[in-house]
């Protein structure tokens, strides 16, 4: 049985848990933490992150599926006829249906209208391998019916795809991880650049830290490989554009030194890899 206990280090414990939560996709009352080391001058904090002990449920190792979620610019949906909402929602409804069904996973799908989007839930004991690793499926699933349920239609209507309340753990563990690297461009004034992610994990990082006088965040890259930066202001609110000199293409130190996100026998061995420390050599106080 593969070994779900992952070590994750950071230059402080907090940093190193975030990581490990992000990259698991669970919450702090999800997980069991274990410090390895609490880290020192010249060590780095070491702790072990693994999902709570559960009734075991079957994982199944499917093939990558390389898709490009929706861009990040949308339009109002409030402002949206209620007569498309509702063709787009059934078209999307029924094809998520199906594909459960079709894949036999013991899960209920259920549909609703929210002022932000039309909502399909996948709950049931199986939800998980809906999920898949760090919700992969998940966003391949609602690609899919986003496509389905906007076919034919000039207006473009938001379809989200939740599993038990996924979507919204996976977004607290991004807060904390944006806040936690915002403080570390702070500290060492040098540009953070943070693994690739999705429109969706994308904009939870753009909305915690829009308030944030210290930082502005602006998303690079194209397709798969597109990420964010966090950029700190000096004084006068002028952006720092000092990077790291150890970088990935000219850019500042990436999670994956191959580039690739999820397509590498490395990502498929170990999952997502760490985040890179900042500020290069130590400094002597």
């Amino acid at each position: 049985m593969k070994n779900n206990d992952y070590e994750y280090k950071d230059e402080t414990v907090e940093g190193a848990i975030a990581q490990g939560l992000l990259d698991l996709g669970l919450t702090e009352e999800e997980a069991d933490i274990e410090i390895l080391s609490e880290g020192g001058v010249f060590k780095k904090a070491t702790v072990k992150v693994s999902p709570k002990a559960k009734e075991e449920t079957p994982e199944e190792e499917s093939e990558e599926v390389t898709v490009e979620i929706t861009s990040e610019d949308e339009v109002d949906f409030k402002s949206l006829d209620p007569e498309l909402v509702e063709q787009v929602k059934e078209k999307a409804f029924q094809f998520v249906k199906g594909l459960i069904e079709i894949m036999g996973v013991d899960c209920e799908v259920s549909v609703k209208v929210t002022d932000e989007a039309i909502v399909i839930s996948v709950d049931g004991p199986e939800a998980r391998i809906i999920i898949g690793r760090r919700g992969d499926v998940l966003d391949a699933i609602q690609f899919l019916a986003l496509t389905i349920g906007n076919k034919e239609h000039r207006s473009f209507a938001r379809v989200t795809v939740d599993a038990e309340n996924y979507r919204a753990k996976r977004a607290e563990s991004l807060k904390r991880v944006a806040e936690n690297y915002s403080k570390k461009a702070i500290k060492y004034g040098e540009i953070v650049e943070l693994e690739p992610m999705n429109p969706f994990e994308r904009r939870v990082i753009h909305t915690t830290l829009k308030d944030d006088k210290s930082v502005v965040t602006r998303s690079e890259g194209e397709g798969r490989d597109r990420h964010i930066i966090i950029i700190p202001l000096d004084e006068e609110g002028n952006e720092i554009t000092k990077r790291q000199r150890n970088t990935r293409s000219g850019s500042y130190g990436s999670y994956n030194d191959s580039g690739n996100y999820g397509t590498s026998s490395d990502f498929r061995r170990k999952g997502a890899g760490r985040m890179k420390t900042y500020g290069g050599p130590k400094k002597r106080f």
